[in-house]
Parts: structure tokens; sequence; C-alpha cells
């Protein structure tokens, strides 16, 4: 009696399968990763990174330390800039949390097809509302400062700074330390991934 049909049959279906399993993977990470677009009218800033992350992340004091990646100039000038904060300088207990945690930046890139759109975006599948908080003030801020319309992932419209805020503010007016509190427990349950992880070992 003779197998071989059915043997291969049987792997050609469970290829099938993986592929779709893949396809599905890959189709949720894309989805849940952030990321916006903003079209601009406009390309100056006249904002220092410090001032703006005093401003994303609505941070109580002024004396504070950013990490960054660019520069004052390559913000106003270029349109590109990486920046965090360091959550537990505004509540220790964030220096619990697992190590992969700690730092989560924050990117502003010039596309690179349209000399007229702004990308920015997290690096993580999943972000804690902390992150979430920055990126959405980041966001809708330089919408306003540069006159621009947005468009979040996988969405089919872009919209006004003001219809976005709207749909975002709980996160975006979170006071910062409520915020990292509740980030906290987010880092015991969520699973962080990023971009270059391979997602697709199956």
């Amino acid at each position: 009696m003779d197998f071989g049909v059915d043997a291969e049959s049987d792997s050609h279906k469970r290829q099938i399968r993986i592929v779709i399993k893949k396809d599905k993977i890959f189709r949720w990470v894309m989805e849940a990763i952030m990321e916006a677009l903003i079209r601009v009218k406009r390309k100056k800033l006249t904002i220092g990174y410090q001032q703006l992350a005093k401003i994303i992340w609505q941070v109580p004091v002024s004396d504070f330390w950013v990490n960054h990646i660019g520069t004052d100039e390559s913000l106003r000038n270029e349109n590109w800039l990486t920046l965090w904060i360091d959550y537990s300088d505004f509540l220790p207990e964030w220096n619990m949390v697992p190590l992969e945690w700690l730092a989560a930046p924050l990117n502003i890139a010039p596309d690179r097809s349209e000399k007229n759109i702004l990308v920015i975006y997290s690096e993580n599948v999943h972000e804690v509302t902390a992150t979430q908080k920055g990126f959405n003030n980041l966001v809708y801020y330089l919408a306003k400062e540069l006159d621009g319309v947005i468009k979040e992932r996988n969405a089919d419209t872009w919209v006004a700074p003001e219809t976005f805020k709207q749909k975002h503010k709980a996160i975006m007016q979170m006071p910062l330390r409520v915020a990292i509190k509740k980030s906290i427990t987010e880092t015991q349950t969520l699973r962080l991934i990023d971009e270059d992880d391979d997602l697709f070992s199956l």
C-alpha cells in the first residue's frame, strides 16, 4: 500500500496552516505597534527635546533627565529625534519592573518617500500606559505645531489634531505618576516584543 500521496498531502496542508498562522501573527503585530503619520504644512519647530519631553509626558518638575538620540537641531531642522524619560525618576517603584521595560523610546522621523509626512512610532508591540501617554501627546503636539493632520496605523482617514485628542484624552491627560503606577502593573502581564524579535519560528 502506498502512503506517499497522503503523506505529501498532509505535509502540504501543514505548510498552508503555518503560512496562515504566520500571516495572522504578522498582521496582529503590525496592528499593535504604535505608529502614526502626520501630514504637515510646516516643517520648522522651535522647541528643544527637554521642553518637548516635559510637554508630552506632562512632567511636574522642571529639572529632570531626558534620554535622547539626536539634538535640538535635528528636531528643529530635520524633524528627527528619539527620546524617553526614566519613569523611576518620578516613581521609584519603576526600578522593580523587568529589565526589558526600563527604556521605552519614542521616535520622530521624516517619511522616506513623502517629504511632507512625519512618522511617529514606538519600538515595541505592546506599550505600557505611561508610554502611550507620551506617544499620544507627542503626535498631538507635532500635528498642532506643524499645522498637520493625523493618520493612525490601519486607519482609513486623516483626522484633525482635536479629533485625535478627543479619542485618546483619557490617557493623554492622566497624571504621570498615575500612568507609571498603572504601567508597573501592566509589565507583569504584557509581553514586550520588539520588531526585531523572531515571531515566526513556529
